[in-house]
């Protein structure tokens, strides 16, 4: 299976990180997500940028995107591309000497680099891409094309494009590497929740899709999902951090798979997850867990049904 790497850091646009990610497994790609200093089971935080009618965009806190790779252990001639999604991740990543090495290597080797938004700030840092000539060119409309000085390719053609359709749905992921907990009759009080997921996140457990039922007679049940390979590590935490008395049991369940559609139209088109789960019914799946965003609906099934 071909790899790309996508490279991201703390505060990464939250949209221009999952989707590349999702569509390119999608393609049949394998996405190794890296971040220097962090290690695979570790996240990053993402940003959402917008604007709401005021002189300059707002900032938002985003998700925890998660990273699936060692840093330390890219070698770029083991990918066919590289992503660098925007944010405010370039800022910093740029000062990274391994990141810029990577970045000319990627180009010395003249594979494709896709750099999003804020991203090109690396191949400029990098000296793969001149800033002055991109200036001018958006300055004044002229298009503009990215070509090798090594060769006489015709190259790349930037340019902008407005007025665009968003399409409502761009696409559909699974990721069949999931088993969902589930820690039933915890106290319903507050504090809970944290002292549960803050136990997971000291020993690098990350976690997912998360549903906490509706309290009843002074109990109530929290569910999430992990990756398959620390699922028993998880249960073992919360034995070790819960006395037995404050829940009634832990569940497990594996062979399950997360399915997600992904689409910037669904921001403003109402009926798109009814959509989903009417064609689940009429498969005759059932529904385990729901996890929702702008851009991007997750369900939890059974993963007997991915195909269907």
């Amino acid at each position: 299976m071909k790899k790309v790497l996508l490279l991201v850091g703390d505060y990464v646009e939250d949209y221009e990180a999952m989707v590349p990610f999702q569509m390119l497994q999608l393609l049949g790609y394998e996405v190794h997500a890296v971040c220097p200093g962090k290690k695979p089971g570790d996240v990053v935080r993402t940003a959402i940028h917008d604007f709401e009618g005021d002189q300059t965009y707002s900032e938002k806190r985003g998700h925890n995107f998660a990273i699936n790779y060692d840093f330390d252990k890219v070698n770029v001639a083991d990918y066919a591309g590289l992503c660098v999604p925007g944010g405010r991740a370039p800022e910093y990543l740029r000062l990274n000497a391994r990141v810029l090495e990577i970045v000319r290597e990627f180009d010395a080797a003249k594979k494709p680099i896709a750099a999003i938004c804020h991203g090109p700030q690396l191949l400029v840092t990098a000296g793969v891409l001149h800033n002055r000539s991109v200036e001018m060119a958006k300055k004044y409309g002229v298009q503009l094309v990215v070509r090798s000085s090594l060769n006489t390719n015709e190259g790349t053609i930037v340019r902008e494009e407005v007025n665009m359709e968003k399409m409502l749905v761009s696409g559909v992921a699974v990721d069949k590497n999931a088993t969902r907990i589930a820690v039933v009759g915890l106290k319903d009080e507050p504090g809970v929740a944290f002292h549960l997921f803050n136990a997971l996140a000291k020993y690098n457990v990350n976690v997912d899709m998360i549903l906490q039922s509706i309290g009843r007679d002074g109990t109530k049940d929290i569910s999430f999902t992990v990756a398959e390979d620390v699922a028993d590590e998880a249960v073992a935490i919360i034995q070790k951090n819960f006395p037995k008395n404050d829940y009634k049991k832990i569940d497990e369940e594996k062979d399950v798979a997360k399915l997600s559609i992904v689409g910037a139209g669904m921001m403003s088109n109402p009926g798109v997850a009814a959509s989903m789960f009417e064609a689940l019914y009429d498969c005759g799946v059932n529904i385990k867990m729901i996890s929702t965003s702008e851009i991007r609906v997750t369900v939890l099934i059974d993963q007997k049904h991915v195909e269907r």
